[in-house]
């Protein structure tokens, strides 16, 4: 399933303070039925987009 989710920052997320702003992004969701009934599911998201378009910056991985 391809899909479009969209939703405005509204609560903290991990941690970080709600902005407001809204966003679209794009994702995917895979299932694997046996029998017709659902034993897996998994789901992608862009969420670099995501946080990009709410504005939130991390700060890079440190180096080891």
């Amino acid at each position: 399933l391809r899909l479009t989710e969209s939703g405005t920052m509204v609560g903290s997320l991990r941690g970080i303070a709600p902005t407001g702003r809204q966003y679209t992004i794009p994702a995917v969701q895979i299932f694997r039925l046996t029998n017709g009934k659902l034993v897996e599911m998994w789901g992608f998201r862009d969420t670099g987009s995501m946080m990009q378009q709410l504005g939130i910056t991390l700060p890079p991985p440190s180096a080891q």
